[in-house]
């Protein structure tokens, strides 16, 4: 599947991009596969090539059967630790990180520093990624809405989708949307 032009509008970004799927209603599903669609699949690929860091948690890894990726390394938090993702799993794979704790935040910027990583997308679901909206850590929120037959979400809708994960968003823009899903960026809000 050859990427959509509308792919260009998510560029290279300096700083931490959070993705995530929602239907209508704000909900996520246990395993995305029940909400999102091969557009999406196709988008979070060209997220993750634009991305020095994938950030997610070990339920997420668990629950999406995660693998890791080539297009960059991925911090697998988890406070139960996932057996055997601690070093690399072959010479051509890049390593997993992974590390205990609950600050998530903290220990995603302490990696970035490190590394000398520039951009991360957090891949994480609602509770983790309304932790790093709330504490303002979160740049640019791409948000898939899958809103089946109900029709497109409008704006206001997916300003308070935003808001209601701890995300104070600038204009939200919409780039596609088809007959079951419409896919979203919006900035951070800057305060005045």
């Amino acid at each position: 599947m050859t990427n959509p032009a509308w792919f260009d509008a998510y560029a290279p970004l300096v700083g931490l991009r959070a993705n995530l799927v929602i239907d209508l209603a704000g909900n996520t599903s246990l395993n995305s596969d029940s909400i999102t669609s091969d557009i999406d699949r196709a988008l979070l690929k060209h997220i993750r090539s634009i991305s020095d860091l994938i950030v997610t948690t070990g339920a997420t890894f668990r629950a999406e059967k995660l693998k890791p990726s080539r297009l960059a390394p991925m911090l697998v938090i988890s406070r139960d630790g996932v057996p055997n993702l601690d070093k690399p799993l072959a010479d051509d794979v890049l390593p997993i990180f992974v590390r205990s704790g609950v600050n998530a935040l903290q220990i995603t910027q302490k990696l970035m520093a490190e590394h000398g990583f520039t951009s991360a997308v957090i891949e994480c679901g609602p509770t983790v990624t309304g932790t790093f909206a709330s504490l303002g850590a979160i740049d640019e929120f791409c948000l898939t809405v899958n809103h089946g037959a109900a029709g497109a979400a409008s704006k206001e809708h997916v300003i308070r989708l935003l808001e209601n994960l701890g995300f104070v968003p600038s204009e939200p823009v919409m780039h596609f949307q088809d007959s079951t899903h419409s896919y979203w960026t919006a900035l951070k809000k800057e305060s005045n």
